[in-house]
């Protein structure tokens, strides 16, 4: 039996408690980087994020384009029963505006927010992952050529652009994107492969190219330390997998990592995705926050 909440809307006097409750919230995994409670839940506020709160609970979300979104800073509850009643509240002010998408981030495993959204109908959809750069496998994989790509590459990476949206429209995942997305890739990827920021890795074979992956400085994020190097694309094409390429980019972008003084490196992945999750918890890469979801059926006609 789910006891009965009071709760009401979120003022910033109610700060100081919300971020006592956050500050609280276990997060065990061992390469997450400290941070300021009340800084984050600040900025989520100041950025237009509104919500609700209990005595024991708080949850404040925002709406965009992808959905509704309780991010880790917008939410902390001591119980169950105060996430459930949260969130009732908070849901209501979603579906009211249209947004039948709803997202919650939380650290993976979390003892209380976890069970208590799965039985709000929300499931484990997408992580978001750390690995030490130290003990990395350094096997190479033979017949893969792997070098740093430049403009004049863009030719050859261009027919695999596509490739890890349309893996993702494919079972078990079934996500599939819009014709305007195919559309915008090709200048996408032509301003990123330009940018200083930005490392693109082409792998060859008989000299063709058949994969490339995106290493880059991770941007400022919360619970990511500082200076971590992220992996934010990598294609093969698919006649190719299983092959080692994937292998070969992966460590050749380990090796930029660590010539770089880089001891942390950031990733993330559907958990859906079958062929994807193997490959990257080879690799040390272990969850530190968890995307669960859930989907509001329209209203019948």
């Amino acid at each position: 039996m789910w006891p009965l909440v009071d709760v009401r809307r979120f003022t910033p006097s109610d700060l100081p408690a919300a971020a006592a409750l956050l500050a609280a919230r276990p997060n065990a995994h061992p390469l997450a980087a400290p941070f300021s409670a009340a800084d984050e839940i600040t900025a989520l506020l100041d950025a237009g994020a509104a919500g609700w709160v209990a005595d024991g609970g708080y949850a404040i979300g925002a709406i965009d384009a992808d959905g509704a979104w309780l991010q880790y800073a917008g939410h902390a509850a001591r119980d169950a029963a105060t996430y459930r009643h949260l969130y009732r509240a908070i849901a209501r002010d979603w579906v009211e505006a249209g947004a039948r998408r709803h997202c919650v981030v939380m650290p993976d495993g979390d003892p209380v927010a976890g069970p208590a959204f799965a039985d709000l109908a929300f499931g484990r959809e997408h992580v978001f992952a750390l690995a030490p750069v130290a003990d990395q496998p350094d096997d190479p994989s033979p017949d893969v050529e792997v070098r740093v790509a430049t403009p004049e590459d863009y030719d050859a990476l261009l027919p695999m652009f596509a490739n890890v949206a349309r893996h993702l429209t494919e079972a078990p995942v079934f996500a599939p994107r819009p014709a305007s997305y195919y559309e915008r890739l090709p200048d996408e990827f032509r301003e990123d492969l330009a940018l200083a920021r930005t490392t693109y890795l082409v792998a060859r074979v008989d000299g063709r190219a058949v994969g490339f992956s995106v290493w880059e400085p991770m941007p400022q994020r919360i619970l990511v330390p500082e200076g971590a190097y992220a992996l934010s694309h990598m294609s093969v094409v698919p006649e190719m997998r299983g092959r080692g390429v994937g292998h070969a980019m992966t460590l050749a972008g380990l090796a930029q990592a660590r010539e770089r003084g880089v001891t942390v490196l950031w990733c993330d992945w559907r958990l859906t995705n079958m062929s994807a999750e193997p490959h990257w918890r080879r690799y040390g890469w272990t969850p530190y926050l968890v995307r669960m979801t859930r989907r509001i059926e329209p209203d019948p006609d």
